[in-house]
């Protein structure tokens, strides 16, 4: 991890983290590297626009979780308040408000995709609408008329405010209205289906060249 401190470009940074995070177990970082993070923090993290960067002082534990997708990434605490670190925001990316608000309105439709489940449970033996193939155990909920096109679609006429929710540990809409307001044009637009892994992989190439 000490690599990451003086590399020169984000790309090698978010690499090295990225290693970092593949050879390590899930838990709390040892003092070094806990050091190390810590200064790796300090110089490049970047927050969204408008909001105050924590001093590395302030974060009193640095562990490595899985996020509710199952992937690895570092955990902070602040204040007794719990923080998911993004490796692009420790490498010295920029987030735009534009992404922040596509994982905000990802968020407020979790529900919907959690009722797909229940209401269609998962048969493996089906054939994947893309691949051909059987969908098998790690089969995946695709919109068939994709995300971004009924995102962009509801925000042509509609201007969310988003904010991160430290007890959710993700972006939410802030206004109740225009949140239920969201929901309810993703539930009357999306047609939700499931696709083996590889058939989702090739539906997002499809439909993100």
């Amino acid at each position: 991890m000490e690599k990451a401190l003086d590399e020169k470009t984000i790309t090698k940074r978010q690499s090295i983290l990225r290693d970092y995070l593949k050879t390590h177990n899930i838990g709390i970082l040892n003092d070094k590297d806990s050091i190390t993070f810590k200064h790796i923090f300090e110089k490049y993290y970047t927050p969204d626009e408008g909001e105050i960067k924590f001093n590395s002082s302030q974060i009193c534990c640095v562990s490595i979780v899985k996020d509710k997708y199952n992937n690895k990434c570092f955990n902070i605490i602040v204040d007794d308040v719990r923080y998911n670190a993004s490796i692009k925001r420790l490498s010295g990316a920029s987030i735009c408000q534009n992404l922040n608000i596509t994982r905000a309105m990802r968020f407020e439709i979790e529900c919907q995709i959690k009722e797909f489940i229940e209401n269609n449970p998962l048969d493996i033996n089906l054939l994947c609408p893309i691949t051909g193939y059987k969908l098998g155990k790690d089969a995946q909920v695709d919109h068939a008329v994709p995300f971004h096109t009924i995102r962009n679609a509801w925000l042509l006429n509609n201007k969310p405010n988003v904010v991160y929710d430290t007890s959710k540990f993700n972006y939410v809409i802030e206004d109740k209205e225009m949140a239920d307001s969201w929901k309810e044009y993703h539930r009357d637009k999306a047609v939700l289906r499931w696709l083996s892994k590889d058939g989702n992989k090739i539906s997002y190439k499809f439909y993100n060249p």
